[in-house]
């Protein structure tokens, strides 16, 4: 690469000038990877001292208005769930309660923890219909909430309501086999793809060139065109319009010659791809990385 010489031409490699790192490998940084070795066993210890002495499951664990944590605060064992009891306000995080159950419908009791801002489980405010989310929470049903109620609930987190983002949410959860099959098809894909490159990659390279000068040559066509069936003769726009599409040829010429003085470096770029493909094919665990 260093080599001004060379033209993008194969390369073989003469293991008696070019050793790399395949011969005479030894430790350089022993030090650096004890201390390395001692902070992945103290983030081990860490770990499962965490587990062991607390409760990771609080991390999720809903909270009422006062920060009770349902299900997990002492006297809240029997009631891991978070029920809003005024749907009814703009802002109902203060009416949060703990209950037993999320109630299925409207006229279902609801045996809660009683807060300040909700001083009896006799709610003022109309009650609704819930579905149990995530097992924390109870989320309303949104089709059968009062009309005077849906603008508020609505637009809780802006211009995306509550029921647009539950939606969203109740479409993963049915949709995970089809998220699979995308993950699946994904990595199917990146194995090919890498494959081409492998095996055509200066093919590959060449049309997606000569596709893109032939993009930008059919661009000023169309402008052109446009301006010739649109606008009758003489006309200002259909000037310009044919000026846009000249500028678009001449931009069209320098994009032909740019590729024409940088030949051999398109070249040695494919030899780059080409190598680059290869380890990725000798490493194919990498693709898991990004969804890992």
């Amino acid at each position: 690469m260093a080599d001004p010489t060379y033209k993008g031409e194969d390369y073989a490699l003469d293991p008696a000038v070019e050793k790399g790192p395949l011969t005479n490998r030894r430790c350089t940084d022993l030090f650096c990877l004890l201390i390395f070795a001692a902070a992945v066993a103290f983030g081990v210890y860490i770990g499962i001292y965490a587990v062991e002495n607390g409760d990771p499951a609080s991390i999720l664990a809903p909270m009422d208005s006062e920060g009770n944590m349902c299900g997990k605060s002492e006297g809240y064992k029997d009631y891991p769930y978070l029920y809003f009891s005024n749907i009814n306000s703009p802002f109902p995080i203060p009416f949060g309660v703990c209950v037993s159950e999320c109630p299925a419908t409207a006229e279902s009791p609801v045996n809660c923890v009683t807060t300040t801002n909700t001083p009896s489980c006799e709610f003022w405010s109309p009650q609704y219909a819930t579905t149990n989310f995530l097992d924390r929470w109870c989320i309303p049903v949104y089709n059968e909430l009062p009309e005077s109620v849906k603008t508020n609930y609505d637009n809780l987190v802006g211009s995306i309501g509550l029921d647009d983002v539950q939606g969203y949410i109740r479409d993963i959860e049915r949709c995970w086999k089809v998220y699979l099959i995308a993950i699946a098809t994904c990595m199917v894909i990146v194995f090919l793809y890498n494959w081409f490159l492998r095996c055509f990659a200066e093919i590959l390279t060449w049309i997606a060139i000569i596709l893109v000068g032939c993009g930008i040559f059919g661009l000023g066509w169309l402008v052109k065109d446009y301006a010739e069936v649109n606008y009758p003769e003489g006309d200002t726009t259909q000037k310009w319009l044919n000026i846009g599409a000249y500028t678009i040829w001449v931009l069209n010429g320098v994009y032909a010659l740019a590729i024409c003085c940088m030949f051999y470096s398109i070249k040695i770029s494919v030899k780059v791809l080409k190598t680059s493909a290869t380890i990725i094919m000798h490493n194919m665990r990498m693709i898991i990385i990004p969804l890992v």
